[in-house]
């Protein structure tokens, strides 16, 4: 059995746990907004048991295309991301979001993974492919 699903928007950043004045630790709003984001589209999707075994994920990032990009000399299709945010930050937002298809993240033995910018006309978005690994 394999998932498929694509989250649209801007892809989102693991950002790192907060602390209070009063020593309790929490996790950022936009961080747990995209999880529960990413959470709530694969339990549409995914109506059976957590997966079990060896995984592997593949994560697509595609990040908006800035402006400074849009000329007519750039090129048509996607282009490498080479700035912030890191490409390991997006990859545990979206695979802590896909908690309700593996029992745990740990699961995921393989991953493959890019951060582009969208092609010319393209929205941003996330592409997700779960599977067991071979």
């Amino acid at each position: 059995m394999m998932l498929e699903l694509i989250i649209p928007g801007q892809p989102v950043a693991k950002a790192r746990p907060r602390v209070t004045s009063f020593g309790h630790t929490y996790t950022p709003k936009k961080t747990k907004q995209y999880e529960a984001l990413v959470s709530g589209l694969a339990k549409k999707q995914w109506t059976f048991a957590p997966m079990h075994g060896a995984l592997k994920l593949q994560v697509t990032c595609v990040f908006k295309r800035p402006k400074r990009l849009l000329r007519k000399a750039d090129p048509e299709g996607r282009m490498w991301k080479i700035s912030r945010p890191d490409l390991d930050n997006c990859i545990k937002s979206v695979s802590d979001g896909l908690d309700v298809v593996m029992n745990d993240d740990a699961q995921i033995v393989l991953i493959e993974a890019s951060k582009l910018y969208a092609a010319k006309g393209e929205e941003p978005h996330v592409c997700i492919r779960l599977e067991p690994a071979v």
